[in-house]
């Protein structure tokens, strides 16, 4: 039996034509050196690390200025000085064309110069920060960070549809980041009109819901999250007629008890309110069916809680500033001498986090002790130097 083979048609000067055949194996080397062409192809217009748009190799001299003027165009950009970064970034996109960082650091840049989104949308420095997204994405590929800064300029913009569709992507792209769930649930509610518009109401308020409830499982601990948690719970339940009682609530109540227990001496002492037995209440009415008790308590704790919360706040909300690339790749530094030119002895070290305190006499005792609530959830954490 004969192997199959393709056949490309060829005419001829005389009457008639004949069929040209060539193996199978052929043709996919022949796709294969196609495909390895356009990669050589894409890698030279991209340009290594080391050589700049003119395809002169960079000395050290050349990329030490280059370092330090990235440098000031970060100290620019993390002072929120935008103006004065913006055109550094540019320029650098020119003068390292093979390095993600300029081209991040711009997308960066002209998202932060959108703001927070509380004015009217500025139409021209949206379609530039579009621009440098797209630019971004090109240089790297799609990333989670260019999905964060993405959501940043659909919600700025006033685009509930691109906002949800990308943090539709983010959500899949990160399913235990909380923050991404957070994200969702924001965008999520911004789209309600359309949702309402389209019949589809149900379903979205579950959506909604899922999401900040897919957060709260995540972060237990985020005490912004529970105040969110609890207004649109509070929201939700206040409404007339009133609703029926979700079933499990009673539970769920308790359970953001985690987040407020390390704040609850606080707040006795200072808004004379024990929060605890405003939580035994709220799991009462719950238990007893009581929407307009539990929509009561749920608004009170939010509102005595939000003092509280603006560091797990900060931690829960992505700022673009979080996504900015402070050196280049390696090769940069390889490629150019720079890394030689530099280079100073490193001292090797590592960070272990363990739930129990190491003994103090043993036989790698501890230089140093400190307090610092290291991961933002209100109680302080234990670090410890160790002699090794």
């Amino acid at each position: 039996m004969l192997a199959p083979t393709a056949t490309i048609p060829t005419e001829t000067s005389g009457v008639g034509s004949h069929q040209a055949r060539f193996p199978r194996p052929l043709l996919g080397l022949l796709a294969g050196l196609l495909v390895v062409m356009g990669l050589a192809m894409a890698w030279w217009l991209r340009g290594p690390a080391g050589v700049g748009r003119s395809g002169a190799r960079l000395g050290v001299e050349a990329a030490r200025a280059i370092v330090s003027k990235t440098n000031v165009a970060l100290g620019y950009l993390e002072n929120q000085a935008i103006d004065q970064s913006i055109p550094v970034f540019v320029a650098l996109t020119d003068e390292v064309p093979g390095d993600p960082l300029p081209a991040r650091n711009l997308a960066v840049a002209r998202t932060v110069a959108l703001g927070e989104g509380g004015l009217e949308p500025d139409e021209a420095a949206i379609d530039a920060a579009r621009r440098a997204l797209e630019a971004m994405e090109r240089g790297e590929g799609p990333t989670t960070e260019h999905l964060w800064l993405a959501a940043r300029v659909a919600q700025v913009a006033r685009d509930a549809g691109a906002w949800e569709d990308v943090t539709r992507r983010l959500v899949e792209a990160a399913p235990g980041d909380s923050a991404a769930w957070y994200e969702r649930w924001k965008s999520l509610r911004e789209s309600t009109s359309d949702a309402v518009a389209s019949g589809s109401a149900a379903a979205h308020a579950d959506a909604v819901a899922a999401s900040l409830e897919r957060a709260c499982e995540l972060d237990p601990r985020n005490l912004w999250l529970v105040i969110e948690w609890c207004r649109a719970l509070a929201l939700d339940l206040g409404k007339r007629p009133p609703p029926e009682v979700p079933a499990g609530l009673a539970a769920k109540i308790e359970s953001r008890w985690a987040a407020m227990e390390p704040f609850a001496p606080s707040i006795k002492t200072f808004a004379n309110v024990d929060i605890r037995d405003v939580v035994d209440k709220g799991v009462a009415a719950a238990n007893a069916g009581d929407a307009a008790g539990v929509a009561g308590r749920l608004r009170g704790l939010a509102n005595v809680l939000v003092p509280q919360s603006e560091a797990d706040r900060r931690a829960i909300e992505r700022h673009p500033l979080e996504f900015v690339i402070e050196r280049f790749r390696p090769e940069f530094y390889a490629e150019t001498g720079l890394d030689k030119a530099t280079e100073v002895p490193r001292i090797e070290s590592s960070l272990a986090a363990r739930e129990a305190v190491w003994e103090a006499d043993g036989p790698n005792p501890f230089r140093a002790v400190l307090l610092e609530d290291f991961d933002l959830d209100g109680r302080p954490d234990i670090l410890l130097l160790g002699g090794g």
